[in-house]
């Protein structure tokens, strides 16, 4: 069917060009005809006309349908038969071929081409579980990445609030600064100043009401903080000059050292 397709199509194509015609140039679409519809309409009404499908139709990892397996399976043999050929000149003689088929024929090519579509269906979920598979590990050391940031902001918030814990809750032994060696601020600086007279008032009614017991860290600091909260503006101001001092104090000690 195909080398009949050939033999007819080369016949007229030499007639043609005897009359200084190209034989595979487009001709123009009478006015009202389907050419001219599938032409205004940019191709669709043609290539639905032609059997073929419309633009798209084989992309996005679409199953072919019988025109296109038809197509592939003798397209790549003319051009291997013809390499000099244009592939517009063996799309044409396909084309014709095509349309030359009985129906029974084109409905075997698209029972053929429903066939491939299924076994394409059935290889897609294996080829997207091997592609997830693949990207997996990239995923796994994305977020590793992305927790190791986090967790070393976390990791330095969390050491920030200890030491600031420990500075305001606890003071520190070398009365300037707080363990990671930053100097206090007012706040802390009351708290460590009175710390020991809060705990030991804490403990003091503790003992009176329950039978004994010291002040426990996280009541003495509460109430130092509600303490400080009940300062005047002249107070704090008291406070934040003594730790402006043990700021330069501790600088004036590093450029020393």
């Amino acid at each position: 069917m195909l080398a009949d397709a050939v033999n007819i199509l080369a016949a007229k194509a030499a007639k043609l060009r005897k009359q200084g015609r190209d034989p595979y140039a487009a001709r123009p679409a009478k006015k009202g005809s389907k050419g001219a519809k599938a032409e205004k309409g940019g191709g669709k009404a043609k290539a639905a006309a032609a059997g073929a499908p419309g633009p798209g139709a084989a992309g996005g990892g679409r199953a072919p349908n019988g025109y296109q397996l038809f197509c592939k399976a003798n397209k790549q043999r003319l051009m291997a038969q013809d390499p000099a050929a244009e592939t517009k000149h063996a799309v044409a003689i396909v084309a014709a071929a095509w349309r030359a088929l009985s129906e029974e024929e084109k409905q075997r090519w698209a029972e053929d081409a429903r066939r491939a579509g299924g076994a394409q269906q059935r290889r897609a979920p294996a080829a997207l579980r091997k592609r997830a598979a693949a990207a997996k590990p990239a995923a796994a050391a994305a977020r590793k990445a992305a927790g190791g940031k986090g967790g070393g902001a976390g990791g330095a918030s969390k050491s920030h609030r200890r030491s600031s814990s420990s500075s305001s809750g606890s003071g520190s032994s070398s009365g300037s600064g707080s363990g990671s060696g930053r100097p206090l601020n007012a706040y802390q600086l009351f708290i460590r100043t009175n710390k020991e007279r809060i705990s030991a008032g804490l403990a003091a009614a503790a003992a009176a009401a329950a039978g004994g017991g010291a002040g426990k860290g996280g009541g003495v600091l509460a109430a130092a903080a509600a303490e400080w909260r009940g300062l005047g503006q002249e107070e704090r101001q008291r406070y934040a000059d003594l730790a402006a001092q043990q700021q330069q104090q501790q600088q004036h000690q590093g450029a020393d050292g």
